[in-house]
Parts: structure tokens; sequence; C-alpha cells
């Protein structure tokens, strides 16, 4: 095994780091050592290098610490394969010093034990005794740890979902050793898992074999909602999340482009596999908290709130649309991939992404299950960037501009003054292409919600009749285009009358002969939309409604649609 490769392992495993009292508590008593370390880095004081060799030490050594980093608050990282993968990628950044002190702790643990699971499928490696064993009740009294039989059966029946079910390809075994197992390995160390990228497959792409490390007993790690207990939980979507990877990396080994895609995917599969942990709600904010952040963003947690967007396409095009994005990946970056999956079905990313933006507001209070997200109602709601007490406004500008793939939502209130035909325009920079996502809202939350997307360099005009029958109106521009930050837009919003059939935002005789010429020379239909001409909103254009806008012209009868 080639101890370079190896080496660029798991001292990654933390940049991407949490804390429990940053995620899962309201109060933050102290600063995690990951954190102390982090804003010393970020202050200048320490170079990255330097970071990540003190978040290896903080991983597996964290009592040797000097005292400026140590601290009483619990950290632990979601999953290490992103930060294992970057490793790698810049391995070479490191002095000789920096990478002797990584590479001890990087080469596969020894363990006393091994079981290989009950589907013939992995040998889990585990320690009985020492400083790393796993809890050793054995209700069945076989010899082998309930923890480690949990461990077995969890990930076979995640191999035979993947590969028997989903018939996504195996991962690559390194047999080298005469080994025809996946291996995993039971450690303490600060986080869920970890999947380490070993060798190159021998296939005309870029795959990789690999193994696993998981916790040796999630003691005091994250609550969750597993009816069978906070450790079975995290048992459960470890062996979810972790494999899922492993799967991956039979597909394509590129931390440059597929960490955002294999976190979202990884962290979606937890839930698909077994919904009952919702152990991923707790990243969902990073994501519902800063829409207007790139879909691939990779810093952060954000990549673990992306779930949503694997569910999404899950619940609209069938768990196979995921597999075949990975196919793809073998030859693409992942948002290609996931283009040339959606290609048969006449979609691509562009297309769904404003739909997307609709899914996301319908959460929480204005969830509807049986429409959007099944769990909606246990979501966050969305970050709204501006909220407006009037419907007209002449120039909304974002207060967080959109990066590609990223989108605002402005809230607008209908004011009761309010009374006709709903116009949007929506500029945006001509440096992207923009979709439009608008939601009317009611007592029943998302009530109606329709989107499109403009041609290149050109505004979206969206109209709505009847907008007076709803209290807000949520305004959702979003940017499709995929590789831009910062994109900056207006929105010019105005109601224009019932019965202005000619578009001229006066009623008037003009409207009421543009509405005879349409109903019985021929003429063209009312602007901008055939609403416009309906002036005693009964659903049709025809003289009915020329008779109307003469009587209250020239007869003061009553105004187009004011008894509606």
């Amino acid at each position: 095994m080639n101890k370079n490769i190896v080496a660029n392992v798991v001292f990654t495993v933390f940049v991407s780091f949490f804390t429990f009292s940053g995620i899962f508590g309201a109060e933050r008593p102290q600063s995690s050592s990951f954190e102390l370390i982090k804003h010393d880095y970020i202050s200048g004081l320490i170079s990255i290098e330097q970071m990540r060799v003190l978040q290896v030490k903080t991983l597996f050594e964290p009592e040797k610490l000097e005292e400026k980093y140590q601290s009483e608050s619990l950290s632990v990282i979601k999953s290490g394969t992103e930060l294992i993968m970057t490793i790698r990628e810049n391995w070479s950044s490191f002095d000789s010093e920096e990478k002797a002190y990584i590479s001890q702790f990087l080469y596969r643990p020894e363990k006393d034990t091994s079981f290989i699971s009950t589907a013939g499928y992995f040998r889990i490696y585990y320690d009985i005794t020492g400083i790393e064993p796993v809890p050793l009740e054995d209700a069945n009294t076989n010899d082998v740890p309930d923890y480690v039989e949990r461990i077995a059966l969890y990930s076979d029946s995640t191999y035979n979902a993947y590969v028997n079910l989903y018939g996504y390809l195996p991962p690559v075994i390194d047999t080298s050793g005469g080994n025809t197992y996946y291996d995993i390995y039971l450690v303490s160390i600060g986080a869920y898992g970890a999947t380490v990228p070993e060798e190159e497959g021998d296939s005309s792409w870029n795959d990789y074999s690999s193994y696993i490390m998981m916790h040796n007993n999630f003691y005091s790690f994250p609550p969750n909602e597993d009816p069978e207990g906070d450790t079975i939980g995290a048992q459960k979507v470890t062996c979810a999340h972790e494999f899922y990877h492993a799967i991956q990396l039979a597909y394509d080994n590129d931390a440059t482009n597929n960490l955002w895609w294999m976190e979202a995917g990884s962290t979606f599969m937890e839930e698909y596999l077994f919904s009952e942990v919702n152990d991923n709600y707790a990243y969902l904010p990073y994501f519902f908290n800063e829409p207007f952040k790139t879909l691939r963003a990779s810093i952060g947690f954000h990549k673990y709130g992306a779930f949503i967007w694997p569910l999404y396409l899950v619940d609209i095009y069938g768990i196979n649309i995921l597999r075949d994005s990975w196919e793809a990946c073998r030859a693409n970056i992942p948002l290609d991939a996931i283009d040339s999956a959606l290609s048969p079905l006449g979609k691509d990313v562009s297309k769904v992404f404003p739909e997307f933006t609709i899914w996301n507001y319908c959460t929480n209070v204005n969830a509807l299950p049986e429409k959007y997200y099944p769990e909606a109602e246990n979501y966050p709601m969305v970050d709204i960037d501006q909220y407006q007490l009037t419907l007209v406004h002449d120039s909304l500008k974002p207060v967080y501009a959109p990066d590609g793939l990223g989108c605002n939502y402005i809230d607008l209130t209908v004011d009761t003054s309010v009374h006709g035909i709903f116009e949007i325009e929506l500029t945006g920079s001509d440096l992207a292409r923009w979709g439009l996502s608008v939601i009317f809202s009611g007592e029943g939350g998302c009530d109606t919600s329709l989107s499109t997307i403009a041609p290149w360099n050109q505004p979206i005009l969206f109209h709505m009749p009847f907008v007076e029958d709803y209290d807000n109106v949520i305004v959702v521009p979003s940017v499709v285009s995929k590789h831009l930050e910062d994109l900056q837009y207006s929105i010019r919003t105005k109601v224009l009358p019932y019965g202005d059939a000619n578009n001229d935002e006066t009623v008037n005789v003009g409207d009421a002969i543009f509405v005879i010429n349409y109903s019985f020379k021929g003429g063209p239909e009312p602007e901008p939309i055939i609403e416009s001409g309906d002036a005693n909103c009964d659903g049709f254009v025809n003289i009915a409604d020329a008779v109307r806008l003469v009587s209250f012209v020239f007869h003061g009868g009553d105004a187009p649609c004011s008894d509606r």
C-alpha cells in the first residue's frame, strides 16, 4: 500500500468540523478546540498546513494540544471523507515534519478481532481490550458484541440497497492480500466515520479502492430520533453515509469537483434508508439559512444540508436518478452529470431549479406534505432576504446577491388597497440566466406557485390575476446559471386594473372597443394576459365585458370586477 496515498487521509477529517453545542444546543459555553484552531488560521496566526496538523492532533491526541487550544467543549465531525480527499490532493504542500506527524495516524489500524457480516460483504475489525474497545454487550452470547453485529447488519443492508436494488457498481476492494471483503475499522476518532481512498482501480475511469473507519462506540454523540436509541441511530446513518462514499469512489475520485455532491448524496441516503433517525435534520439550517449560496458550496456544513437537493430529485424523478448521475460522473463534473441523468426526461438542472426553490419555501408552517416534501413540517423555514409591507415597488434589489444556483426570497404583503392583476418584472445581470418563482400565500401557506425561466439576457415578465385573494406574495429570483457569484438584479412590481384590455394602464372607452374587436372581428387578445379584458370577472372575455366597461366609463356603473 502506498503510504503517501494513505497519508493524505485522516487529518483532513476536521476542517469541516462542528461542535455539539454549536449545532445541537442553543448555548455555547466555550469554543471547541477545532474552533480555536480555525480562529487562529482565519486571523492569520497560523498557516493552513499548521491548522490541519493541529486538527489532526485534536482528532487523535487532544491531550497533547498546547494549552491555548485545550477545550472542554466536545467536537465531532460528520464525515471525514471530504477532508481526506482534499488532503490527498494537497499532500505536497506539507513539509517533511508535518507529513511525518500526520502519517503515523494514517495506516490501516491494527485490531485484535474481526467479524465477517452475515451476507459476506464486510469484515469488521475491532478491539475488545485496550484503549479502543467496542461496547461488549452480547445479548445472544455468540461471543460477538452486539455493537459489532449491528454494524455488520446495517452495512449488509446498505450494500443490498445500493448494489442489488439500485444497481450501483460495487465498491472497489483491494484484493492484493487475498481479501474479498470490504473492510470497516471501528476506532476512537472525533468523527462519525471516514471513507479512505487507497489505490487506483483497474477501470478506464478514475475509480479507487477504499476502506471505512467508523466510531467504536458513539457515546456522547449528538442525539437523534431513532426509537431504538441514539447509538443505534448513529450506527445506521454512518453505515449508510460512509458506504455510499465507497460506492461513489467506484465511479470517480475527484475531490476538487465532487465533494459537495458526495456529501449531499450520502447525507440524503441516511434519510432514504433509515428515515426514522433524522440525524441529518441538524444540517438543514445551514442550507435554508443561506439560500443565496450556490447549491454546490462545499465549505462548512452547507453541503450536508444540501441533501435536500437529491431528496427533491428523488421525490420527483425516482431513486435511480442518483445512480444515473454517478454513472455520468465517470466523465463529467456533478452538475453536468445531473443534467445527463435528467436529459432523457426532457429536463436539466436549470429547468428544475426554480421549482426546487418553491419546495424549499413550503416547509414548517408553510408545509404541504401531500404536494412537496413529505416531512416538510419538520424542516426549518427558509431565510427571507427582505420583507416588504406593500406590494408595489419600483426597484427591489438583493440584500444578499445570489450565486449561480442560488436564490433570494422576497416577501411582499398584499395590502387592502390592492385589486387587479399583479405584474412582476425581473431584470437580472446579463452575465447569467435567470429563473423566477412566485408563491401566493394565504391561510393555507403555499396556496399557488408558479415558476419560469428567462431566455438569455432578457427580463422575465410575470402576471397573476386576483392577487387580492392572497395575503402575501413570495417572489423568488434564482440564478439558473451554474458557476457565477454575487449576481445583481432589479425587481419591479405593479398592479394592473381589471378591464384594461389594451394595457395602457387606464380603463376607458378604448378598452371597450378593444374587447369588441377581439370578440367579433378577430382582433388581438387583451394584453398583457387575456384576463385583462375580463371586466366582469366571469372567466370569459365577450360582449358582456364591453357593456360593463361602457357602463363604468359613461354612466357611473360598477368598476370592473368590483363585485368579486
